[in-house]
């Protein structure tokens, strides 16, 4: 009997090996164009072999796409979005869902749709050379403006091909002129890039704007405010990044956000800015969650709202942003609306601190000086300030200044970051002559400027000073 069932597991080894040659073969076929060999290979579950089959008939592709995007393959996730939105009548809220899952997947493309930035955490979707073959065949072949589209994206940025500008713009141009209005707003963003096509490039942004497409109403925003090519134009760059952000583009809600925060464009208004952040940060857009945090974890003056700024600081953090988790930590730090959490807040500001936080690697090194959240050792405490100074936080300079005893830190900081706090601080040793000679006139030049930077210890400092 046992024998028998040591048969019965080498048959169904075997069987299973057959099974996978068999699909192999069928992948193989399917890559030199064989229909049949593609549908069998996608049922077998090859994600690239549905994508495939569904891009030799495009206009009968849907439910090939669909297969694809089940079985986890990013590009075919991207064409059932695509099929979605264009649908009539459209289904906004299924592409959006479907464009998140593309971008969660590595689609930097799919994550522009969307306005929000691929999250850190997931590297970019490299397309494997049978799926980059089928997307220049649906082009060339069936003149399918999305994987035109998607094969300019491709060459411009070298994902499963070699980098070739020239090829990509080709394939946005054909893309664009077959009437795919992503195509237009892409090939617009390129062309705006460089001094002699700047004009072009808006006038393609302002067609696919017009035609409801976000992105492209938000980088034409963008080059209204800050391109070097074109003229200038404050409040239409205000009007469009609002539209874009109407349009359901995260990035563009927070743009807006940051105009009307500040009155440029626009006259200024706090309470809409903070609406606009609150909107970006539902399209879960991190740097949206940011300002959102910012804003209302009591830290500026604002009115706190400390579950708000929790929440929108996780989100941020959990998608990657450094700034998310830095305000997340200061709040653990601190018991802001919330238990302390001391070994969470050493964690979080850890992670940010290795990716350049300054504000982080100076509260990491307040912790190890402390023994806060952990082990104490004040011996790591200075490099921490030193990084962090490094890295453009004035209060991580004053630290460091005041550990190795020299100006050092703070010059550095105040000229070359231009950190308001390094500023003040450099300003007062200045006046009092602190480790070096006394200069009056320009530590009250910068304490005036700190104080103008909103440094209000700085406006005090210096009434002081002229006494």
């Amino acid at each position: 009997m046992g024998r028998l069932r040591r048969i019965a597991v080498s048959i169904v080894v075997l069987a299973a090996r057959a099974a996978s040659a068999d699909v192999g073969q069928d992948v193989f076929a399917c890559d030199g164009g064989d229909a049949r060999a593609c549908e069998r290979a996608c049922k077998a579950g090859e994600g690239v072999a549905c994508t495939q089959r569904g891009l030799m008939t495009p206009a009968q592709g849907k439910s090939w796409w669909d297969q694809a995007c089940t079985a986890g393959e990013t590009y075919g996730c991207k064409l059932v979005a695509q099929l979605a939105e264009k649908a009539t009548p459209q289904d906004l809220p299924f592409a959006a869902a479907t464009y998140r899952k593309a971008c969660g997947m590595g689609s930097e493309t799919s994550c522009a749709r969307i306005g929000m930035s691929r999250e850190d955490k997931v590297p970019p979707a490299k397309y494997p050379t049978r799926l980059v073959d089928a997307i220049r065949a649906a082009c060339s072949k069936h003149k399918h403006a999305q994987s035109c589209t998607e094969l300019g994206a491709l060459y411009l940025t070298g994902n499963g091909v070699a980098i070739d500008e020239a090829t990509g713009l080709t394939a946005l141009d054909g893309g664009c002129s077959a009437g795919e209005l992503w195509a237009c707003s892409n090939l617009g963003i390129q062309l705006g890039r460089a001094k002699d096509s700047a004009e072009t490039g808006v006038t393609l942004l302002d067609k696919a704007c017009t035609g409801g497409i976000a992105h492209a109403c938000f980088h034409l925003a963008l080059a209204l405010h800050d391109s070097q090519f074109v003229p200038r134009d404050p409040p239409r760059a205000a009007k469009l990044a609002v539209k874009a952000c109407d349009l359901g583009h995260a990035l563009a809600c927070a743009s807006a956000g940051r105009l009307y925060d500040t009155g440029d464009g626009v006259a200024k208004d706090p309470k809409r800015a903070l609406a606009l952040y609150t909107k970006s940060c539902s399209g879960l857009a991190a740097g949206g969650c940011v300002e959102l945090g910012l804003r209302t974890d009591g830290d500026r003056g604002g009115a706190a709202d400390y579950k708000v700024a929790i929440d929108a600081y996780t989100t941020a953090c959990d998608r990657g942003h450094v700034r998310g988790c830095t305000g997340l930590a200061i709040m653990l730090h601190k018991g802001s609306g919330v238990a302390k959490d001391l070994v969470r807040a050493r964690a979080l500001y850890t992670r940010a601190c290795d990716k350049k936080s300054g504000a982080a690697c100076n509260n990491l090194g307040v912790m190890w000086k402390n023994g806060e959240g952990g082990a104490k050792d004040p011996t790591k405490a200075p490099e921490l300030y030193k990084r962090g100074c490094e890295h453009g936080n004035g209060a991580a300079c004053i630290n460091h200044a005041n550990v190795i005893d020299s100006r050092a830190p703070l010059e550095d900081g105040c000229t070359k970051a231009e950190e308001s706090d390094a500023c003040a601080e450099l300003g007062r040793w200045l006046v009092k002559g602190t480790h070096g000679a006394v200069d009056r006139q320009r530590g009250l030049t910068l304490l005036d400027q700190a104080c103008k930077d909103g440094v209000n210890e700085a406006c005090a400092d210096a009434a002081a000073a002229r006494k």
